[in-house]
């Protein structure tokens, strides 16, 4: 017997080894492939940039169903292996499945080249150094000539076209007063610009046919949540709850939609409101000072015509599968209404929303490969959402409820625009009839909404779903730190019905 006790622990160690050897493996994948999710995780300052040729990438599927593969033949099931599991499943799914290379420009404009010139504009470059800008901006040139032989522009849908033409011109506006106030040359600036112009010359060419859209189906989304984050869910429910919530919460939206007209807040400010929350939720979750302290809080003052449709308020981590992992809050005061909002949106983007959950979860995981490089998104955005209610269980105010309420509104109108929009035979201009009819509200808003919805209908929906999920898994378990600690592992095989 204790022979047999001791090679079940050997086995145990040597799958445990086994898996962090595959799991460096997967991240040499994904430097490749999405070298704008490595700058992010902060490994790819030692890593020269890879062209992201047809043979690389298919090279790169074929390896991570090679190991996937091996982490099915781990004879020692784990939390571990099948975050791993999970991980790999969604970088198939946008490589293969969708095949985003050949068909998506936002595959090279959002996923890669808007991060990093993003954070050329905000406080995140404090976090890289100016040899790691160097390289990325060299890049850029080869990023944009690759795209255009990698896409089968026959399949590009015109909404992407539009979309990616508007967003080039906007990135290559921001890259060159980045590069002016750096003082490179003239020369050097239309090196790097002149290849965003012809990608933006083949995204407005009009001599192509392709389609409007080119939706999944609904099929095919339940089961990529399933396969990324353990949740079940039933797309016929979903759309119910959404309907049901639009129409509880539509009145009190369209009451308290108002002009934005800022309001004047310090980071004093905000801290003194984060102690204020800490002491509402300080029977549940704790708090020290060196989670706040860690948090560089960062007010944005200037809000063109161009930034209307950003974030009154974000989280963003970098280098988070570093020893020195940065975290930043970003808030515009001229983009709200009133306190209250703000309030809310502490709870949700701080305490006890995503710094707390993001901290607690990589202090908890130090050094753990699979489980740091594992993002559940529905849990992550469900938990804001989630704690956001809770607040007010705990600490009820009348306009605060309110303000939820929109919020719940505009959560429910989303997923359910990434369920119109992502059927088998959506189509664009009866969704934006119908959501405008549903929700009396303009269809330029409503298009806006639906653009969101279909570019990324996983991240879209995350909030609801999430907050689903959570609260059914509550009912039963309640909620505490371990939720957390394990990155919502508890929620896989939770049934959103």
């Amino acid at each position: 017997m204790e022979s047999n006790r001791v090679k079940t622990e050997q086995e145990a160690r040597f799958d445990q080894v086994k898996t962090m050897e595959l799991c460096q493996e997967y991240l040499k994948v994904v430097r490749k492939i999405l070298p704008g999710r490595i700058m992010r995780w902060g490994l790819d300052s030692q890593v020269p940039f890879v062209t992201l040729n047809k043979s690389v990438i298919i090279s790169s599927i074929n390896k991570l169903y090679e190991l996937k593969n091996k982490l099915l033949a781990i004879q020692q099931d784990s939390i571990d292996v099948q975050m791993l599991i999970k991980s790999i499943n969604y970088r198939l799914f946008e490589i293969d499945v969708l095949s985003e290379w050949q068909t998506r420009p936002y595959f090279y404009i959002e996923r890669q080249l808007n991060f990093f010139v993003d954070i050329f504009q905000s406080e995140l470059s404090k976090s890289f150094s100016k040899e790691w800008f160097d390289a990325r901006i060299k890049s850029i040139p080869d990023l944009c000539f690759t795209a255009i032989e990698n896409l089968d522009w026959q399949k590009v849908p015109s909404i992407e076209r539009i979309w990616g033409s508007i967003k080039l011109k906007r990135i290559s506006q921001m890259l060159e007063e980045v590069l002016v106030n750096r003082g490179e040359s003239e020369k050097f600036i239309q090196s790097i610009l002149k290849p965003l112009q012809e990608f933006r010359n083949r995204l407005e060419d009009k001599t192509v046919l392709h389609p409007i859209i080119q939706p999944w189906n609904l099929n095919q989304l339940e089961s990529v949540i399933d396969n990324i984050s353990g949740i079940k869910i039933d797309s016929d429910f979903l759309r119910e709850k959404c309907l049901k919530i639009i129409s509880d919460t539509k009145v009190i939206a369209s009451q308290i939609r108002t002009k934005k007209n800022g309001i004047k807040f310090e980071k004093a400010w905000i801290k003194k409101k984060l102690q204020d929350i800490s002491i509402a939720f300080a029977s549940l979750f704790d708090i020290s000072n060196m989670l706040l302290g860690s948090l560089k809080i960062s007010l944005i003052n200037d809000l063109n015509d161009e930034d209307i449709n950003e974030p009154r308020a974000s989280y963003a981590i970098v280098n988070t599968l570093t020893n020195d992992p940065s975290f930043y809050f970003f808030c515009r005061p001229s983009s709200y209404t009133n306190q209250s909002q703000l309030i809310l949106d502490l709870v949700h983007e701080v305490y006890p929303g995503h710094h707390y959950e993001r901290t607690l979860y990589y202090s908890s995981n130090k050094n753990n490969l699979c489980r740091l490089s594992y993002e559940n998104i529905f849990f992550i955005e469900g938990w804001a959402k989630y704690v956001q209610d809770q607040y007010l269980l705990l600490n009820f105010d009348q306009e605060k409820n309110l303000w939820n309420k929109r919020d719940h509104f505009a959560m429910a109108l989303k997923a359910l625009a990434v369920l119109c929009v992502h059927k088998q035979d959506a189509d664009w201009s009866s969704s934006i009839s119908y959501l405008s009819n549903l929700t009396d509200l303009p269809s330029e808003i409503i298009a806006s909404i639906l653009l969101e919805a279909y570019l990324n209908p996983i991240d879209t929906l995350a909030p609801l779903v999430g907050t689903l999920a959570i609260q059914k898994y509550s009912e039963v378990n309640g909620i505490d730190n371990n939720l957390i600690k394990t990155g919502g592992s508890d929620l896989w095989g939770v049934l959103v019905n």
